[in-house]
């Protein structure tokens, strides 16, 4: 999603833009039903503040059963990495399709939104030796680096931001470093 959005937005050709609007659609609808799941799981004591966020904050796979021992597991990096690119796709197409642009913008903001929850967010004063995204998930599979901080969660995440705070039509949201 973010590579193809970005190609498009460095050389204007239709394939690059109909291949990110095509994954980023499948990515929204995947979320959409990840929201679906959630409603049906949640409990009177959870923090409505923060759940209203985490249909934002992908599971490490859609198709997978979730676990709600480690919730999910979540991949923060992973909705970094898309919100990065709904940036690239929504700067690209904001002169030729306002509403589309619009959309992932909404989308964008809304997962950096989610990833600056206290749940997902480090929060200040704390040891950032493990990172400034929590709940990123990088070798389910494996067994290995579930509920981590990953040091591509953090990359991406302070790059939407830099990305969003220079957009001024992203800055209108209040989001931004």
């Amino acid at each position: 999603m973010a590579g193809f959005s970005k190609l498009y937005e460095e050389t204007n050709m239709p394939e690059f833009r109909d291949t990110a609007i095509k994954v980023t659609d499948r990515y929204l609808d995947f979320l959409n039903g990840q929201e679906r799941q959630a409603v049906e799981r949640a409990t009177p004591e959870a923090d409505a503040d923060v759940a209203q966020w985490d249909r934002w904050v992908p599971v490490w796979d859609f198709n997978a059963p979730f676990k709600a021992e480690v919730d999910g597991p979540r991949d923060t990096s992973g909705g970094a990495v898309a919100a990065l690119g709904m940036l690239h796709l929504a700067r690209a197409l904001s002169d030729e399709d306002a509403a589309a642009s619009q959309k992932y913008l909404c989308g964008a903001v809304s997962t950096l939104r989610a990833l600056a929850t206290s749940k997902y967010l480090v929060r200040p004063g704390a040891d950032l030796s493990s990172g400034i995204v929590k709940h990123a998930t990088g070798g389910m599979p494996l067994g290995q680096h579930i509920d981590v901080g990953l040091i591509t969660a953090d990359y991406y995440f302070l790059e939407a931001l830099q990305m969003c705070n220079s957009w001024p039509a992203c800055r209108s949201f209040g989001v931004g470093v």
